[in-house]
């Protein structure tokens, strides 16, 4: 019996194999595009690896960049001292309030030479019975004498206050908080409030937060002074005699740095353009700060050229630290 004949074994269909690799054997590998695309490794890879790189070029500009206060981080605001000294002016005009008619910016900035800044501190220390050795900043000087002289000797001329037996003075004082170095007016002068805040609204905030109210003269003549006692909802109004006295007898800080003054004012919602405002605060705050002054470096108020206060926000509130003294 013969046994069948098994059939040739039909020759492999060899498909074109496009341009494949050969390995050293001589065998045709598969092409590189499918032996790592089988689940979109390749494309996947390649967009990662570019974003990466993309990432990593886009931290370096930002590394490289201008590090500018701005939009790194709040920008730092003065308020009293030496520190103070804002240009004052705004860019454009505004319009009076008591009048409607159009102000200038030079109008705004009426700046004082040496012989009027001279003249205003000789009546700030003679109506303020300041010793001496109290140094008067030009900055503060500046914004009391742009003021109309009537609303400049009721802010100077407050009633004597009923200041205890601070610095040393076993008598007490003769003016808010104090005589001399220890007097409330005294302290305003060497004081120095830093507030870190992003805008205008933000500022106001935190002067609220801790108590303050907010006077705004309105150019050129400034004779007349918008008041603002509830920050939390401000409804400016004129302030009268009475509330001219009362807050005069209250440490108050100028502020007549341009930019700062103008994003203020807009955030009050003020008809007009402001050069500058005052910020009175409360006694128990002063009485907290002279605390904080005289604990920091153990100086008497006399010993003491300046004291910087830094705004902080501890437990949801407003406090403050100290974060720089200059001793005479």
């Amino acid at each position: 019996m013969s046994m069948p004949t098994l059939p040739e074994p039909a020759e492999p269909v060899v498909e074109n194999p496009g341009f494949r690799d050969l390995d050293p054997n001589g065998v045709i590998e598969q092409p590189f595009w499918e032996r790592y695309n089988t689940r979109l490794e390749m494309p996947v890879s390649v967009a990662i690896a570019a974003i990466m790189f993309l990432v990593a070029i886009a931290a370096l500009v930002y590394l490289a960049r201008p590090q500018t206060s701005d939009k790194i981080s709040p920008p730092m605001h003065f308020l009293g001292g030496e520190d103070d000294a804002g240009d004052g002016s705004p860019d454009g005009g505004g319009a009076d309030l008591a009048s409607g008619k159009q102000v200038s910016a030079a109008d705004l900035a009426k700046p004082l030479n040496d012989v009027q800044l001279n003249d205003v501190k000789k009546e700030i220390r003679e109506k303020l019975d300041l010793g001496g050795d109290i140094e008067i900043p030009d900055s503060q000087a500046e914004i009391l004498g742009r003021l109309n002289d009537d609303i400049r000797n009721k802010l100077l001329g407050a009633k004597p206050g009923t200041g205890g037996k601070t610095g040393g003075n076993a008598n007490g004082g003769t003016g808010p908080g104090g005589a001399g170095a220890s007097s409330t007016y005294a302290r305003g002068l060497r004081w120095i409030m830093k507030f870190e805040t992003t805008t205008g609204q933000d500022y106001i905030n935190q002067i609220s937060g801790i108590g303050g109210v907010i006077l705004v003269p309105v150019p050129p003549e400034r004779k007349v002074l918008i008041l603002f006692k509830n920050l939390r909802n401000p409804q400016g109004a004129p302030a009268t005699d009475a509330d001219i006295n009362t807050y005069a007898n209250l440490i108050r800080f100028g502020e007549g740095n341009r930019d700062t003054v103008q994003s203020v004012g807009e955030a009050l919602k003020l008809n007009f353009k402001p050069a500058e405002f005052y910020v009175y605060f409360p006694a128990e705050l002063e009485e907290k700060l002279a605390s904080l002054e005289r604990n920091y470096g153990n100086k008497t108020p006399e010993q003491i050229r300046s004291t910087t206060f830094k705004v902080v926000i501890r437990g949801g509130s407003y406090d403050f630290i100290v974060t720089d003294q200059k001793t005479r």
